[in-house]
């Protein structure tokens, strides 16, 4: 409230943000916003597919939507939880868009799928929309936060300090030396700026990836040296190159079809992906060009 000025256009209120899934005071926002006739945009681009259907299962979460007045948009993308493909984002309105501008070159309106525009995101959406329904979706929300609770109580197990989830993101502290191993293992996992490690239990995370990925936690808590020296780990020894250039390259590679990440959360290299090393290693190059 005391960061408005003169100056302010519009409050923005975040439900679901990208770090701890966190969700902000929407109501609070739109009462302040009302006093002071400000615009009211919600993003809600992660948690507005997931904070709905959390409501279904009597889930204590706070409310974000058009049933709060005073708030004028909000934006939802349904290629996170929403399960449809990227990219495909919404920006939903209270009333009739503040924000248009009308053409004066132009005659009519496309109001179908028509036009110079790219519409599969759109017809994907309201494919998965139809086929999964509120019911689907309150499905998938269930999983998603029953495996992000396993998540957590097994961290807690492991005397590893958590983050209690709001949505289906968990944040946890753990040293840095695990969790460098873990990356040179092969799990995809970030940080935030707080320095906490961030993991999204996303649909296709399923109890069989949190059950290895608690055990490899386990036994790199009990031995920092951990897990077996993987192919990363290899590469690094050989070449002299840092461990994140490598996952640059893998990832970069991995979309070429030279390797593949296999459930145990390896990567392996292919056979195109082995002709290619062979090739490169007959040059007397560097393993797939890592340096550069």
């Amino acid at each position: 409230k005391n960061l408005i000025n003169k100056n302010t256009i519009a409050v923005v209120g975040i439900a679901g943000n990208t770090e701890y899934g966190a969700i902000d005071d929407i109501e609070g926002l739109a009462e302040i916003c009302k006093g002071k006739n400000l615009y009211l945009h919600v993003d809600a681009a992660f948690g507005g597919f997931v904070i709905p259907f959390l409501k279904r299962q009597n889930y204590n979460v706070r409310n974000f939507d058009f049933g709060i007045e005073g708030v004028d948009s909000i934006t939802i993308d349904p290629h996170k939880m929403g399960m449809n493909i990227i990219p495909s984002g919404m920006l939903l309105f209270r009333k009739e868009p503040k924000f248009s501008v009308n053409v004066s070159y132009l005659q009519g309106k496309h109001e179908r799928l028509l036009g110079t525009f790219p519409a599969g995101s759109a017809a994907g959406c309201y494919a998965c929309l139809k086929f999964l329904g509120e019911d689907g979706y309150t499905e998938i929300v269930r999983e998603c936060m029953e495996n992000t609770k396993y998540l957590a109580d097994g961290l807690r197990r492991n005397n590893i300090e958590i983050l209690n989830p709001v949505l289906n993101i968990l944040n946890f502290n753990i040293r840095k030396e695990i969790y460098n191993k873990l990356v040179e293992t092969g799990w995809i996992i970030s940080k935030t700026s707080a320095g906490y490690t961030r993991i999204v239990i996303m649909p296709h995370t399923k109890k069989a990836h949190i059950k290895k990925f608690l055990k490899d936690i386990k036994e790199l808590t009990k031995n920092e040296e951990g897990l077996t020296v993987n192919l990363f780990k290899r590469i690094t020894k050989k070449e002299g190159i840092s461990n994140s250039e490598i996952q640059q390259k893998f990832y970069r590679y991995a979309g070429q079809g030279y390797i593949v990440r296999t459930e145990r959360a390896h990567f392996i290299i292919t056979d195109k992906g082995k002709r290619a090393v062979e090739e490169i290693l007959k040059a007397q190059t560097k393993l797939m060009d890592y340096k550069k």
